[in-house]
């Protein structure tokens, strides 16, 4: 009797294990969209994959950007109720002219950008797919200023330059609920880190974090057969029965 009682036990958690875990199969990022500083034609750089660019550098330390990095996948056993992270957001501040003569894909400035980010994620062998996207407007400063936009010249963040900022005009968080047979998940990403605007140091870089959570709410009653399909259920039985009865 005790060695039963103990394999009923250790599959139990078993199910458990198996309902409360989860996979990150897959993450990418594009940048879908920009807008280039005056209503400028020149080509933005990046269009269309992980990273953008723009920007002729002063000081050869390469052009400004957005850039979005994907989790390494497959991420496996995520466990319900903890943090994941999908990828990150990185703003490159470098010091690029805002004058002057410019090149086809040397654009002074972007004033705003668009970020699109798929991933797919396997819950007990079921692949789900979501995708968020996120539009951000940015303000180039111009280092030369004597009071940048947000303080003097010359100390804290603005010691190298004028510091630039970005703005997250649109966080796209998703909060989906669902089942998989007769269990009942949830699962929330909660959008980039941004809870305004960024501020980012000439020469420096600033990121931000998109991370998720899904939990195992609970079993729930199986899904009742359709009135149609019990009486057709029925139906089958009377006539299993009828046929029992005659060939006795």
């Amino acid at each position: 009797m005790f060695t039963r009682f103990a394999f009923a036990g250790a599959a139990l958690l078993l199910t458990t294990a198996a309902a409360n875990a989860a996979s990150l199969t897959s993450v990418g990022g594009s940048w879908t969209s920009a807008s280039a500083e005056g209503g400028s034609v020149y080509d933005l750089g990046g269009v269309g994959s992980d990273r953008i660019i723009w920007g002729n550098p002063t000081r050869g330390t390469g052009p400004s950007g957005y850039g979005f990095a994907g989790a390494d996948t497959p991420l496996d056993d995520i466990t319900q109720g903890t943090r994941f992270s999908l990828g990150t957001f990185t703003h490159y501040n470098n010091a690029i002219a805002t004058t002057g003569s410019r090149t086809k894909g040397q654009q002074a400035s972007i004033d705003s950008a668009q970020l699109r980010v798929d991933y797919s994620l396997n819950f007990e062998g079921e692949a789900r797919s979501y995708s968020s996207t996120f539009d951000f407007a940015h303000d180039e400063t111009r280092n030369q200023d004597a009071v940048c936009a947000n303080g003097a010249n010359g100390t804290g963040i603005n010691a190298g330059g004028c510091a630039d900022k970005v703005t997250l005009l649109r966080n796209d968080s998703l909060s989906d609920t669902f089942r998989i047979g007769d269990r009942l998940y949830t699962l929330d990403i909660t959008g980039l880190g941004i809870d305004d605007a960024i501020w980012t140091a000439e020469g420096k870089q600033t990121s931000a974090g998109l991370t998720g959570v899904f939990t195992y709410v609970g079993d729930v009653a199986p899904i009742p057969l359709p009135a149609g399909g019990a009486l057709l259920l029925g139906a089958l039985g009377g006539l299993g029965l009828l046929r029992r009865r005659k060939t006795a």
